[in-house]
């Protein structure tokens, strides 16, 4: 996986994948991350801090921004705003949506909104990826506008509640 500068400017990076949903069409999806560090104002951007004093390592904390329909990432005061509270801040462009939108597609076209499901989950495991030094998974919370919010609600209804933390 590879970050590269994102269209946002010098505080963000963008990392495209293939997700293959339930019908096995491999699909591509973009995960766009606020650049950890100081650049939103606090230490707790990069995903966690440590305790103070020599104490253990703080949980990761992130957000997950999924956009509308016909739609894409692109509010950069949102992703300042998450990060000044100590989250670390990712927005996702779903298939045939902004950055992840191709030549020859149709845009903002989903047959099913299950079809997002597995960028979801990559999205999340990719976030998971960035901690190796975290005790446990970050906790990621879902955030979505619009038809986002529905989206993430399908997602979140469709993961056995065992399987959350």
């Amino acid at each position: 996986m590879e970050w590269v500068p994102d269209i946002l400017g010098d505080d963000f990076e963008a990392c495209t994948f293939p997700a293959a949903g339930p019908d096995g069409v491999e699909r591509t999806a973009t995960l766009v991350r606020r650049v950890p560090g100081d650049a939103g104002g606090t230490a707790a951007a990069a995903g966690g801090e440590a305790g103070g004093e020599g104490g253990p390592a703080r949980r990761p904390r992130a957000v997950l921004f999924l956009h509308g329909w016909s739609d894409y990432f692109f509010n950069e005061e949102l992703a300042d705003f998450w990060t000044r509270q100590g989250f670390a801040f990712f927005a996702l462009d779903m298939h045939n949506h902004g950055r992840s939108l191709h030549a020859g597609t149709h845009g903002g076209y989903v047959a099913d909104l299950d079809d997002y499901d597995a960028e979801i989950t990559a999205a999340i495991g990719i976030i998971a990826v960035l901690h190796p030094e975290a005790e446990a998974p970050p906790r990621v919370a879902l955030m979505g506008h619009s038809t986002g919010g529905l989206i993430a609600a399908l997602w979140a209804a469709g993961i056995p509640a065992l399987s959350r933390s």
